[in-house]
Formats: structure tokens, sequence, C-alpha cells
């Protein structure tokens, strides 16, 4: 009927004078500005035939059952295959006519002798088919190629849906009475494993039965948003949403041990208090893990017997910490222990334009006409910190403004970077074209081994030593005064530079330190700076032996981060120094830990030392470190 009704239209002779008028004005612009554009396309044509002609793109991936392939929509490969040679025939016989007929018109227009002669060689039905020929050709490829793509991509999107339904078969949890075992392995099952065959060693305990409004959560869980793809209930928000934090810990486990074949068979849940670490101390939680806390001493620091609750697994670490506890105490003085100084450190890294720039702001923070105006500003974000000094080191055309602050009990780190913010706005005032690169722009330096911290310090900066009697060192120790000092020089001093060491002039010290850290809730990251020691040994004019031990980058404190928890508050407790504990020398908590564990330094370098020099070290090891 289409067909019928256009070649009435076209038989009508106005329609047919506009068409013929519209068609050879299209052409002749086509003509005389394009002959390039036409060998260009040919050649890029001529390519992507290469490419698809022969093959067409089919989608890729394995065949999916007859079932599906009956119910899909896929294209008609072997009719393309035909209509590509049929089509790509058409298209160069086509073009060829157009170039033909093109360089007839322009020999005629070009003959001057020939003006009396009319077109006919060029015959315009032929020119304007062959023009009809290459635009439907063009037409078909650009078709036919987006076939190709939109067919392999709506193949990818089912193939991905029928794997995660695949999936889903085993991903779900089973009902009571019907829970399939599940492997050990970290690969999922490709097909499911009967409980019966399975060797009891890769079996582990099937998964836990939920009742219905746990059951209810955990498809919330699982479910996901239909706009967004997103779980309708994040891990992250059970605690937030249910109001009862065990039950969060439950659910989560259940859930990955659901979608992860993930054995929490030995990992503890019960028994401990999750809603003080919600918000705080940790995220995404799914149970706790117990470690034995062991305890050192006493040890006379500045003229108090103080314990050491250490967290270890090492064997043998605390009963060497204990032996050396013992030596240092039995002189009445015992071991002296001095803050040096006090300051937690954060130093941002700003930008300018150009150094010139960032000079003037180097020159007004060393001008300390302008301290009190950075200190006053640093100063109003809070109530205990104090800023104590500002460093500034130039890099170009930035800046690293290492800002130090007094942050009494606390460790500090949350403060001293509240109260840079404040510093850096009041700087923004004065210097607008400044840029903040980063807060932290690694010149604090924090959880890594800086000279910088080595040299100026970071946190407590402490000193500490104590004067051991050589009747002392031969009848406890085994060992000599002359023996002692000579393997301290050989390996902490000597053996250390050769390994290029930097701050680990010691036998040990992040042993004590850590196991200190971890039992009084302090950040058992830092431990990397705060463990930098220098030990020393020297014999004194009455032949005793004289030891110290000096660390200047000591990060703890007594109130924040973990030491909140019960069983961290309770190690701080058995040490004196919880935040509520006063002393007749009015040190606060943070400074009286930092010289309890300077103490508990020495007594384990003292005591690994002496093991080293009496080649008892390994013995001991055999004997308090290894299962019978």
């Amino acid at each position: 009927m289409l067909i019928v009704l256009a070649a009435v239209a076209i038989s009508s002779d106005g329609v047919r004078s506009v068409l013929e008028e519209t068609f050879a004005w299209l052409v002749q612009v086509l003509v005389d500005n394009t002959q390039e554009f036409f060998w260009g396309l040919l050649l890029l044509t001529c390519f992507c035939l290469l490419s698809y002609i022969m093959e067409p793109e089919k989608p890729k991936g394995e065949p999916r059952a007859e079932s599906r392939n009956s119910s899909s929509n896929k294209p008609r490969w072997e009719v393309f295959r035909v209509t590509n040679y049929i089509v790509s025939a058409m298209f160069v016989v086509s073009l060829s006519l157009l170039i033909s007929n093109q360089n007839n018109h322009h020999a005629i227009d070009s003959s001057s002798t020939s003006t009396s002669k009319s077109p006919s060689s060029s015959n315009p039905m032929v020119f304007y088919a062959s023009a009809c020929g290459c635009i439907m050709s063009l037409t078909y490829f650009f078709a036919f190629f987006a076939v190709g793509f939109v067919s392999n991509q709506v193949h990818e999107d089912s193939s991905e849906d029928e794997k995660d339904l695949d999936d889903s078969k085993w991903k779900q949890p089973k009902k009571a009475n019907a829970s399939p075992a599940i492997a050990t392995s970290c690969q999922p099952p490709m097909q499911p494993i009967a409980p019966a065959k399975a060797p009891a060693s890769l079996l582990t305990p099937p998964l836990s039965t939920l009742d219905a409004d746990d059951e209810a959560i955990y498809q919330k869980l699982t479910t996901k948003n239909p706009v967004t793809g997103r779980p309708l209930l994040a891990l992250h928000d059970l605690e937030k949403t249910l109001q009862d934090y065990e039950r969060a810990v439950r659910l989560r486990r259940h859930y990955f041990e659901a979608q992860s074949q993930l054995d929490f068979t030995h990992l503890p849940i019960h028994g401990y208090d999750y809603g003080k670490i919600y918000g705080s101390n940790c995220e995404v939680v799914v149970g706790y893990v117990p470690m034995p806390v062991g305890l050192a001493g006493p040890i006379r620091v500045n003229g108090d017997m103080v314990y050491l609750p250490m967290a270890t697994t090492e064997g043998c670490l605390i009963a060497s910490t204990n032996r050396g506890c013992k030596v240092l105490s039995m002189d009445p003085r015992g071991v002296d222990a001095i803050i040096l100084a006090d300051a937690i450190t954060r130093a941002p890294c700003v930008r300018f334009e150009r150094a010139a720039e960032a000079a003037a702001l180097k020159a007004f923070l060393d001008d300390k006409a302008n301290f009190d105006a950075l200190a006053a500003e640093f100063n109003s974000t809070t109530r205990y910190g104090r800023m104590t000094s500002v460093k500034t080191i130039q890099s170009g055309r930035n800046c690293y403004v290492r800002l130090s602050c007094n942050a009494g009990n606390a460790m500090g780190m949350n403060m001293v970077s509240k109260g840079t913010l404040a510093v850096l706005a009041f700087l923004k005032s004065l210097f607008p074209s400044m840029e903040l690169v980063a807060i932290s722009g690694n010149v604090c330096t924090d959880k890594k081994s800086a000279a910088i911290n080595w040299i100026d310090g970071r946190g407590k900066s402490v000193v500490a030593d104590a004067v051991v009697k050589a009747s002392v060192v031969e009848s406890v120790l085994k060992t000599t005064v002359d023996a002692l000092v000579d393997l301290n020089i050989q390996k902490n001093f000597v053996g250390s530079a050769m390994a290029g060491s930097l701050g680990g002039f010691n036998a040990h010290a992040a042993n004590i330190l850590t196991a200190i850290y971890l039992a009084t809730g302090q950040d058992p990251a830092q431990n990397v700076e705060s463990s930098s020691c220098m030990t020393n040994m020297e014999k004194t004019a009455d032949g005793d032996l004289y030891m110290s031990v000096t660390m200047p980058s000591m990060e703890v404190g007594t109130v924040g981060g973990g030491t909140h928890l019960a069983p961290q508050q309770a190690c701080l407790g058995l040490m004196g120094c919880a935040p509520h504990q006063t002393h007749e020398q009015g040190e606060s908590g943070a400074r009286r830990l930092a010289c309890a564990i300077a103490a508990g330094v020495m007594a384990g370098e003292l005591s690994l030392l002496a093991a080293l020099a009496t080649n008892e070290l390994v013995k001991s090891h055999m004997d308090l470190n290894r299962k019978k």
C-alpha cells in the first residue's frame, strides 16, 4: 500500500519536480565539494568490511541451554552474512558510478568547444540511483554495527544476571535441618557437596539458625535496592538500626558465613562490651581477640614501685623483663626517669603559586612576634592543649608547618589536628593565595621512622638511668660489667650504625613498649617512632654499671583512643596511671606512664644483653618459648 501511494505521489509532475530539484541540489553539493570525502570513506569502509563482513561479531561466551535460546531474541547472523555481501557489492558499484558521473560532469563543463552538446553522456537517473545506493549502504552498515554492539551488551548483562542467579543458589542460607556443610577452601564450591560424602576435616559447623526477626534483617542485608543497586541495609549500619550491639555482631557473622563461607568458630563473640567500641574504636565488628596479659615488676621508678602489665604472645619476654626489674630495683634509688619535652606535633603541607610567597609565609611564622597570635587561634579549640612551638620547612613553593602542642593526659593527635585547622584558617586570611595540600604533610612524623622525631622529639621525650652494683651484675645476671659495656658498644652502637639504623640503637625496646601499649590501649602502630631508643652502658669509677635509655618520641596517653575500654583502664590502674589517680610528684597519668615504660624498656634491655653476654638467649627461649 505504501509503495502504491508513493508511486502515485511521484507520478505528479509538481511533486516529482520538487523532489528532483532538491535531490539534484544535494547531489551537486556532494559532488562539487567532497570528492576526497568519498575516497576516504571508501577506504574506511573497506577496513570495516575486513573486520566484520566475513564473520559478524557474535556475542561472547558459551551458548546457553536450548530453552534460553528459544526465548531470547538474538540476531539472525546467517541472514546478516548474506546481506553483507549484497550490500557491500551495491556500495562499491554505487560509489564507482557516482565518481564516474562526477568526472563526466566536470569534463563536460570544462570543454569550451562542446557547448552545443547536451550532457546526455551523464545520465541523471544513474547519477541519482548511485547516490541513493551509497547512502542506503552506509545506513545499513551503521545499523549492522549497532546490532552487533547492542547484542553483545545485552548478552553480557544477561550473563551476569544468570551468574548471579546461579551463585545465589549456593549463597542463600539454608533453613534448619537442611544446612549443607561449607568447605574451608577460599573458593566457593562449584558443585553441591553432600554432607555424608565430605571428609570431616573439611567441614565447618553449619550456619546458625535465625529467628524470624533476624531473618528479616538478614534479607535486608542481601536484597539490593533496584534503583541504587545498594543493599537495603548496610553491614556497618546494623548497630545503629538494631540498637543491640551483640545481635548486630551475630548477624554480621552470619552474613559472612553465608555469603563468603568464612568460619568464625574459634573467634569469640560473647562476653564483650561492644557498645564501648561502637562509633569510636572499630567498625564492621565480627568478634574480638583475647590476648594474654602478664605482669612484670614491680620496678622502682622515681621512688614508686610500679607494675608493668604486658600483653604479648612471645614467651620469655615477661620473664626476662621481670629479671631486669628485680636487678634495677635492688638499688635503693632504683630508676630515675625524666620528661625532657612533652609536645605532640602536626605538620600540614601548604602550597603557593611561587616560592617567594612560600618564603614570605616562612618568614612570618619564624618571627617570634607572631607566635602569640598563632597560639591564641590554636588554644581556642581546646581546654587542655596548649601550642608550644612552630617550625617551618620550605621546599620549592611548598611549606611544611610543624606545630607542637602539649596535650595533657591525651596522646593528642585529634587535639593537635583540630588546633592546626584553626591556625590554617588564620593564615589563609593573611595569605589568600595559600592552598592546603594536606593537613598531614609527613613532617609530623606519625607512624614512620624519621630523623626529625629522633632529633626534635615528638610526644614525650624521656630519659631514664640507673646504677647497678658490680656484685649484682655478677650474682644475678651471671656476667661482668666490662662484658656488658663492650657488648652494648659492639651491638647497639657499631652494629646498628653498620645497618644504617635510625633510632634503633637498642636491643629490643619495641618488645617491651608494644606489649605495654597493647595492654593499656595505646595506638600500637605508633610503636614505630615511640620505640626509637638509645641504650647506653658505662663503667663507673667504682666499677659499677651505669645504664641509661633515651627515648625522644614516645607517644602515650591515658585518655582517649582505646584507653577508655574497661580492660585497658584496669591495666592503667595497675600502673597507677589512670586519669583519676594522683601522685605525690604531681605528675599527670600520661607522663607517669611514659616514665614507667622507659624504666621497663631499661629492664628489658639489661636482661637481654646479659643473656647475650652469657650466651643463654637461645637456651632460655627453648625452655620458655617452645611447646614441650
